[in-house]
C-alpha cells in the first residue's frame, strides 16, 4: 500500500509539475481507504497501529493533492 506514496515522493519532481495534482489525490485516497479497510479487520494491535500511522500518510498525501 505505501509503494504508491513512495513512488510519489521519489519521482515527486514530474509530479509537482502537474496542475491539479490529480495523481496525489488519487494515490492518497486509496491508500487511505486500503489501510482503514485492512485495520477494520485485523486484530493485532500492532498491526492496527501500522495501517493507522499508513491511513494519516495518505490523508497527508490528500491534502498536497488539493494545494493546502
Amino acid at each position: 500500500m505505501t509503494a504508491g506514496v513512495y513512488l510519489l515522493i521519489r519521482h515527486g519532481n514530474w509530479a509537482f509539475r502537474i496542475n491539479n495534482f490529480l495523481i496525489f489525490r488519487l494515490v492518497g485516497g486509496m491508500t487511505t481507504l486500503m489501510a482503514r479497510a485492512s485495520a477494520f479487520f485485523e486484530r493485532d494491535i500492532k498491526k492496527i497501529v501500522a495501517l493507522s500511522t499508513l491511513s494519516q500518510l495518505g490523508v497527508i498525501v490528500v491534502a498536497l493533492g488539493v494545494g493546502n
